[in-house]
């Protein structure tokens, strides 16, 4: 392996082929001949396309990782960076150069195994590197993503380019090798690499979209200087290395974790994984007008739920436009992103049905003008006498329903989970209205409160506790003395439909912005993560005991605690698993009574050989089929709910944090202060708001929970935090023993005057500790 060769004549010596030998030698001697060898191979894509190859078939890219990674790393720590720039940016020449042949002197395969290597030592780089780092990497990564995507032609002509829906959607071989090869990398270097093409991405989008846009001009953008990957080249490599962690994450590789670098500083158990969350690029959204684009994107992405008339032209139109939007790339957006895209796209659809309600009710009197009746008037003037129009009498009911602009639930506070269900189930519109907007009315008692959002949130609150309550029948507790979290009932005497009426239940929370926090609905971790969209079921065949045992153990703590004493069982010291145990590969569930976890399992015994597999089918059981109808039925219920364009961006991880993240019940007092706004006299200066503030300032968390609820109906904050609600605290008269009252539809606390902060504490703490219901004041 050994090249000689000759420079201002003195001979030079370089190892001309690197692998799992000769690398840890050139990385350990350094100095000279580490210098020489890489000028020499990153010189020849011939060369650097031989090194690190693998002997098994199934290896990324042909490459041996392990000894290649640690060269990589080394030569970054021993070689000078100056020298180590100029062998990279030689490499990169020469690859370019062989992409812009028209027949390449290597085969596809060992040019992408050349780019890996330079892809490896820039990633190496200390993570501020200059200007001419981020520029070389930058180059790198356009020519992987032109490796990946083989039939992107660079447009030249005076036509739109072939459209982004063909060009980038597409899966190849190539795809799926740079895929496994980036899911394999250790987190350190891709997260050098996330870092820097965020730079990249931010800059494109920001001089893509900017100024007047539509989707003619920016396909014209895009074509500027016939190379469209530079626009785009770090937003696709970016989706290549969020696809490769997507995988790694849900097991659907061949191996299950990273390699690992040493790193100075960083903790073993944070270097091999990296979280969904990393490739967000917060603050995105303020470079956008999002109204504006996300009803551009909304229109480009018809053809999800149109006909399939629809669909076609909107396919057609995908191919003969270069149609960008950011909502491309939705793993740049955070939760708060998101969640705030989902609302403005629910507001949106919301007005549509509105204004086509509208749009029928008009028809509808329109139709009764012309032919001069009024079937319902008819009938009730001449009661004894069937009205002459019999279609109209008896369908009032369904055109006026069908004309109706939201979704109206009149329900008693007494009967709230009847009338509910009876609303959504009872009849057949109920279900298919869950995507109106929402109104709701408590019929009893006398409220007359007018629903802007307050009494929604009143009725969820009150509702969701009573409707998932274990005594209801359609949950149990997931760990029967920990009693943290619920979980579907396989014995429930509840319906399919029932649980699906659960599942539009919080889809419209979701939708209409309310919070179902873990103290309102604490549905098991297990159970949310399956309602989103992108859920793709885990493979657990190659899933590690470990992880399956970790994956289980944040829904049921109790159970894994005592299948995790099984597996810890020492035979030698206490005794055989068989005869201590005696376990056989059965289950006795409820709802299904005994079933065999293995073929022939009743006569199976769970011994110290195959406990480890009793262990596995075990989880996967509880876990993923013994309750995988009622679950099926929840995520249908939730998806008629809440489906939609931003809905299918979302992670499991991030319906999971909306509603099993507990961080968002802690109320920041100061946070309060600088979101709430004031009326009627009152400033922020005024004394008597300073006083409030004071009192504020000393409650306990409980007791904000209960102002909170006062003033808004919920006890908790929305994602965004106290920017996410109104807070508005309006004079109420002079100083008085009248109690502070709330316009709670409207997120208004009416505060009298009072003169000293003893008694503004003790009203204010006596009327959020004692209130219930609606009136209008």
């Amino acid at each position: 392996h050994l090249l000689l060769c000759e420079k201002s004549g003195e001979p030079l010596i370089a190892v001309s082929q690197l692998d799992a030998k000769t690398a840890p030698l050139v990385s350990a001697i350094g100095g000279k001949l580490l210098h020489n060898t890489l000028s020499a191979i990153c010189a020849s894509p011939s060369l650097l396309a031989r090194c690190f190859l693998a002997s098994s078939s199934n290896a990324p890219l042909g490459m041996d990782l392990a000894p290649a990674v640690a060269f990589c790393n080394g030569a970054n720590v021993k070689a000078e960076a100056a020298s180590l720039a100029e062998a990279m940016d030689t490499g990169i020449d020469s690859i370019e150069r062989q992409l812009r042949r028209d027949s390449l002197a290597l085969d596809k395969l060992a040019l992408a195994r050349a780019t890996a290597i330079l892809a490896l030592l820039a990633g190496s780089l200390p993570p501020h590197g200059s200007q001419t780092t981020f520029t070389m990497m930058m180059r790198i990564a356009r020519v992987i993503v032109r490796m990946v995507y083989p039939d992107v032609v660079d447009h030249k002509g005076d036509g739109p380019a072939l459209g982004w829906f063909y060009r980038y959607a597409q899966n190849s071989d190539m795809r799926q090798q740079w895929m496994m090869w980036w899911a394999r990398m250790p987190a350190a270097i891709v997260r050098r690499w996330i870092a820097v093409l965020h730079d990249d991405a931010l800059e494109s989008v920001e001089r893509l979209l900017s100024g007047l846009t539509n989707d003619r001009i920016i396909a014209v953008r895009l074509t500027e200087g016939g190379d469209s990957v530079q626009w785009v080249g770090s937003l696709e490599l970016l989706r290549l290395l969020d696809d490769a962690n997507e995988q790694l994450q849900t097991y659907q590789l061949d191996f299950t974790k990273r390699l690992t670098i040493e790193v100075e500083g960083a903790d073993v158990d944070v270097r091999d994984s990296i979280k969904s969350n990393a490739f967000c690029h917060p603050g995105i959204l303020k470079l956008l007008d999002v109204d504006k684009e996300l009803l551009r994107w909304m229109d480009n992405m018809r053809f999800r739920f149109g006909s399939a008339q629809v669909q076609q032209q909107v396919r057609d139109r995908w191919a003969e436009e270069n149609i960008f939007n950011l909502f491309l790339y939705p793993f740049l957006l955070d939760v708060d992103d998101k969640m705030f895209l989902m609302v403005t796209e629910v507001h949106n659809r919301m007005a549509q049905r509105y204004l086509a309600a509208h749009g029928r009710q008009a028809e509808l009197v329109q139709s009764q003008r012309m032919v001069n009746i009024d079937a319902y008037s008819e009938q009730q003037v001449r009661t004894d006498v069937l009205p002459e129009w019999p279609l109209m009498a008896s369908s009032l009911t369904d055109v006026v329903r069908a004309s109706s602009p939201y979704l109206v639930m009149s329900v008693r506070r007494s009967s709230l989970v009847q009338d509910v269900m009876d609303t959504l189930l009872g009849n057949k519109a109920g279900m298919a209205r869950v995507r109106f907007p929402l109104k709701v009315r408590f019929v009893e008692g006398g409220e007359d409160g007018v629903d802007m959002g307050g009494v929604q949130k009143e009725m969820f609150a009150l509702l969701m506790p009573q409707l998932l309550a274990p005594e209801r029948g359609l949950f149990v507790y997931a760990d029967d003395h920990n009693k943290r979290y619920l979980w579907p009932n396989a014995a429930s005497p509840h319906s399919l439909a029932d649980f699906e009426a659960v599942g539009a239940l919080l889809g419209m929370a979701f939708t209409n912005g309310i919070l179902i926090d873990s103290t309102t609905a604490p549905l098991a971790p297990l159970l949310v993560s399956q309602l989103a969209f992108s859920h793709r079921p885990l493979n657990t065949a190659k899933m590690p005991l470990d992880d399956l045992m970790a994956f289980v153990a944040a829904s049921f703590t109790e159970l894994t605690a005592g299948l995790q004493l099984l597996l810890d069982w020492d035979e030698s010291a206490q005794g055989s698993v068989e005869d201590v145990f005696c376990r056989a590969f059965e289950i006795s569930a409820a709802g299904v009574g005994t079933v065999s976890l293995i073929p022939n399992g009743e006569n199976v015994s769970v011994t110290g050989a195959n406990r480890q597999h009793y262990v596995r089918r075990y989880l996967e059981f509880i876990a993923f089929e013994h309750v995988r109808a009622q679950i099926s039925a929840v995520r249908r219920g939730f998806m008629q709910a809440a489906d939609g364009i931003i809905f299918r961006t979302l992670r499991p991880s991030d319906l999971v944090e909306w509603l099993c993240n507990d961080d968002y019940s802690t109320i920041d007092v100061d946070e309060l202060e600088q979101t709430a706004t004031y009326d009627d006299e009152y400033t922020k200066d005024h004394v008597v708001v300073k006083r409030f503030w004071r009192v504020v300032h000393g409650l306990n968390q409980d007791q904000l929970r209960q102002l909170l609820a006062f003033v808004t109906a919920s006890d908790g904050l929305p994602f965004g935090g106290c920017n996410s609600i109104t807070f508005v605290v309006q004079r109420n008269g002079p100083d008085s023993d009248r109690l502070p009252t709330a316009l709670t539809c409207f997120g208004r606390l009416l505060l009298p005057a009072y003169t000293t902060d003893e008694k503004m504490r003790q009203q204010l703490v006596t009327a959020i500790s004692n209130y219930s219901g609606f009136g209008l004041v």
